[in-house]
């Protein structure tokens, strides 16, 4: 069971959505409190400046007693019925002197021995307002008084409202769509950067055992991700290293055996009892096919196919049905060939698809009957079908067919070395063609090999 990766790109988009939605949480807070502190100040700047305009309005006159004298303008504001603007003038024992009113005693109680500004709200119940106000100690000439004002408290809601209407009209609206578009220009900004990462997963896709010396690139890669390509690269030479190690053992392997038996199979001849000496005779020649296929894979792992590389498949199937006519006529089989339409050449290794022919047709005639025929069809897709009258292929082993050392009956020894249809299977993919192995209506195992018309073969 595997579990599915989770998406980097989703958790980062994942991760900066809450930290932008936790900032705008937090901005958003700060403006309230801001648009507190402001509504706050307004209304203290309010007072003291309504504050002043009484203060302007009173001076000493001849008699050295304090007159009020306010202009027309603050006068019809004060003094109009239902007015939102209070004042009162007070000596610095409480006595009122003035009022906006018809009152007789001060809008709030104050204390007379400080001198700093005193803040109050106060009910008008008669007119269901609820009033704001201060007390200011005010200097006329050499008398000293207190003015108080006071505005209904509706009038600093109407500013407020003004302002945040204000905000929202100017500025409030955009933050959704400012918020949407950080969030689309960092997701796209992050998929740019992650970009040569998909470069990378490209390139490591095509890293097999026909190509180990593809390396992963770097150009490009973030610096946080640099070392892990490096790290991967530098385990890639190492396999690489390793992988031609092994295929060199596997190729000098091969060719040192081929002596010793060529020793061992002259030796045999010699041999007085010839039942004895045939027996010797067949186990040398499993042998010898057997390091003759390993030699020929290991040949196969580091052949190159360049463009001017050309095979004639018909020219190459009549060699190989040639060179197993006498064999097939030794078993009492027959060979035939056939060919549908104009076979055209295909880009490829000659002795390589020689190989792979011999070897499907060896396989056929190992498990066609006596007196059937194994049909080689060309056809000018281009495509061989190699097809036989035997047993078939049975059933759910046709995943196991190109496996290495394979064989259907590994009771019986000399039905082959298990090296041959992975051979096949090794020479199809260096091709770029495709194999298919399925069992005749008739009777009898079908091979297929599809050559591309235009193919770029594995290096």
């Amino acid at each position: 069971m595997t579990t599915k990766a989770p998406s980097l790109v989703r958790n980062i988009i994942l991760s900066q959505a809450v930290l932008l939605g936790l900032f705008f949480a937090i901005a958003v807070g700060m403006l309230y409190n801001e648009y507190k502190s402001v509504g706050a100040n307004l209304r203290e700047g309010t007072l003291r400046t309504q504050a002043e305009d009484i203060s302007r309005a009173l001076h000493i006159d001849a008699n050295n007693l304090l007159s009020l004298d306010l202009p027309d303008s603050l006068a019809q504001a004060y003094y109009k019925g239902g007015s939102i603007y209070l004042f009162t003038v007070s000596d610095t024992n409480g006595k009122l002197l003035f009022a906006s009113d018809e009152r007789n005693f001060p809008l709030y109680p104050f204390d007379p021995n400080t001198s700093n500004s005193q803040y109050f709200q106060f009910e008008d119940i008669a007119q269901e307002l609820t009033y704001f106000g201060a007390s200011y100690q005010v200097q006329i000439d050499t008398r000293t008084v207190w003015i108080q004002v006071a505005q209904d408290e509706s009038h600093y809601d109407i500013l407020a409202d003004t302002l945040a209407d204000e905000f929202f009209e100017n500025i409030g609206w955009m933050l959704p769509f400012f918020f949407i578009a950080l969030l689309l220009g960092s997701t796209l900004i992050l998929r740019i950067t992650i970009n040569p990462l998909h470069t990378v997963s490209r390139k490591a896709q095509q890293i097999g055992p026909s190509n180990t010396d593809i390396r992963l690139p770097e150009k490009g890669v973030p610096t946080e991700v640099l070392p892990l390509v490096q790290a991967i690269n530098n385990a890639l030479e190492r396999l690489e290293e390793g992988y031609q190690l092994q295929r060199r053992f596997t190729a000098d392997a091969a060719h040192e055996l081929r002596t010793p038996l060529a020793v061992l199979n002259a030796r045999i001849e010699s041999v007085d009892d010839p039942k004895l000496a045939l027996l010797l005779q067949k186990d040398t020649k499993v042998m010898t096919r057997l390091v003759a296929q390993l030699l020929k894979a290991a040949q196969l792992d580091s052949l190159t196919i360049t463009a001017d590389d050309q095979v004639n498949l018909l020219e190459c199937s009549q060699d190989v049905v040639s060179l197993l006519t006498p064999l097939a006529v030794k078993q009492g089989k027959m060979l035939e060939v056939e060919s549908e339409g104009e076979i055209p050449p295909i880009q490829g290794n000659y002795d390589a698809i020689y190989h792979m022919m011999r070897n499907l047709l060896e396989n056929a005639l190992t498990y066609t009957p006596k007196d059937s025929t194994v049909t080689l069809i060309l056809k000018e897709t281009p495509a061989l079908i190699i097809r036989d009258h035997g047993p078939g292929i049975p059933l759910g082993e046709k995943d196991n067919l190109f496996k290495r050392f394979w064989r259907a009956d590994r009771t019986d020894t000399q039905k082959g070395s298990g090296l041959g249809l992975s051979i096949v299977a090794q020479t199809v993919k260096l091709h770029n063609a495709s194999i298919e192995a399925d069992n005749h209506p008739e009777g009898g195992a079908v091979f297929t090999v599809t050559f591309s018309k235009k193919h770029h073969p594995v290096s």
